[in-house]
């Protein structure tokens, strides 16, 4: 919207107070402004579904320290907006937005009030997409768009101008691109593609290095930061003499493979894996971890998978997966009962097995209770406090760890993306033990959980830009 959100014409507009009033602003809320009485780094959630529609539309200020009705200029009342870090809260949005934003936060004194201010600029590449699921707040795969003064979900209209836009956008960006192609020898020319991490130079192609590319993306990806003071950093280290490594495409890929992608969750070839998936012996395997990574549409997918040749009797039940957006895989049993108070320290298997011994004892429960007991214990703990729970204990206890890995299978979405980083680590750990069919049902529960809503509406928004674009 601005290139100076903050220059004093700016300010002095957002600042304007009523002739007959002398604390209350003329603004009202609108697309692109919005006040709020207090800022709150726990209420994050709240302000990404304003920053990311501002994003989608012109951008936006949200300004604090404002009562909302009337707008009475009030001031923070403490310094949890200059205490905060622009870091934490760039690190919130890159975790829950599918595109980076940018934007400034600000302190401007007037009145001898202090109010705060985060402005975001509009997306260069839109829709901003939500990846994660925040409570009721928002669900991962969610558009929203700034109507007014209100953000809501994204109605039809709005998404098909932006997806307009973007194939114009696109299309000029390749004519420049041409013109420029044009006025060079093509041994003088080579592509680098940010995506793929390669670069293309007369037929030969060598890869960039994970670290390098990173630095790269760096420069172009836009952050939260603090308006004024030192100046802010966009490039880490130096770029010259970097080394190349030649890769290659993928072959002789089995499950174990698939699994340990999926865990360090970047993906180079996503459809030369997801074709592998077809030939394993073995129905659960995660699917839309690299359905996201393919970023085209499912029914695309769906059609190449079924063209492969495949000797795998799982071929058709996988494609099935891809068809069915509403599966779900079978949760284990676990008790109403499961109220258990949070422990001091690291728990180790045996004193979760002497809890348990003692609850049937107490509670005179038969004996085979204990399973579903444990069971409820493991899926209390990941739910709540997971950090507590000593893995290493059940290095020597295999039934125990089977167990664990069961009670993954209950955790809803909001809890695998709060606690996703002790998921993996327990899913790694039990990787390196036994990879069994219990194991699998949860890497595609946690796979479902974390990707599936995301997946599905890049496919749609994919598939509708290659419509608009016919």
């Amino acid at each position: 919207m601005y290139s100076q959100p903050f220059a004093k014409e700016h300010l002095e507009w957002l600042f304007e107070f009523q002739s007959n009033k002398q604390n209350t602003l003329l603004r009202r809320e609108s697309s692109v402004l919005e006040f709020k009485e207090s800022f709150s780094l726990g209420s994050l959630p709240k302000y990404l579904k304003t920053i990311a529609g501002f994003a989608n539309n012109k951008g936006g200020y949200i300004v604090f320290g404002v009562r909302e009705k009337p707008h009475i200029l009030l001031g923070l009342r403490d310094d949890r907006f200059s205490d905060a870090d622009t870091e934490k809260i760039t690190q919130f949005f890159h975790e829950n937005l599918s595109q980076e934003v940018e934007g400034e936060k600000f302190e401007h004194t007037i009145k001898n009030k202090t109010i705060g201010i985060l402005y975001v600029s509009e997306s260069k590449k839109k829709p901003v997409i939500t990846i994660k699921q925040s409570g009721d707040i928002y669900k991962a795969g969610e558009i929203f768009y700034r109507y007014g003064g209100r953000t809501d979900r994204i109605k039809p209209a709005e998404l098909e101008q932006i997806i307009n836009n973007r194939i114009k956008e696109e299309k000029e960006s390749w004519q420049k691109l041409l013109i420029n192609i044009a006025g060079s020898s093509p041994q003088d020319i080579a592509v680098l593609d940010l995506n793929k991490k390669e670069i293309s130079e007369n037929g030969n192609i060598v890869y960039v290095e994970d670290d390098l590319i990173d630095k790269l993306r760096f420069v172009k990806e836009g952050q939260f930061v603090d308006s004024g003071g030192d100046p802010t950093l966009v490039l880490k280290g130096e770029i010259r003499g970097a080394s190349f490594l030649n890769k290659q495409v993928p072959t002789h890929v089995d499950q174990f493979d698939l699994f340990n992608i999926f865990l360090k969750g970047s993906c180079e070839y996503p459809f030369e894996y997801l074709k592998t998936i077809i030939h394993q012996e073995c129905k659960y395997i995660p699917l839309w971890f690299f359905v996201h990574k393919c970023g085209v549409p499912i029914e695309d997918l769906i059609e190449q998978l079924h063209n492969e040749e495949s000797k795998s009797s799982y071929k058709h039940e996988i494609i099935q997966r891809l068809k069915e957006h509403s599966e779900a895989i079978d949760c284990s049993k676990i008790e109403k009962d499961h109220s258990f108070k949070r422990p001091k320290g690291k728990v180790n298997i045996k004193g979760i097995n002497n809890y348990i011994e003692k609850q049937i004892t107490d509670k005179k429960l038969k004996k085979n209770a204990s399973v579903t007991r444990k069971r409820t214990v493991f899926w209390y703990f990941l739910s709540n406090f997971p950090e507590a729970l000593d893995l290493e204990s059940l290095q020597n206890y295999g039934d125990d760890l089977r167990i664990l890995i069961q009670s993954i299978r209950n955790l809803n979405e909001s809890t695998i993306f709060q606690y996703r980083e002790f998921i993996f680590k327990i899913l790694k750990f039990a990787l390196g033990a036994e990879l069994n069919t219990d194991l699998r049902k949860a890497f595609c529960h946690v796979d479902i959980m974390l990707y599936r809503s995301i997946a599905l509406a890049e496919s749609q928004l994919q598939g509708v830009s290659a419509k608009l674009d016919v």
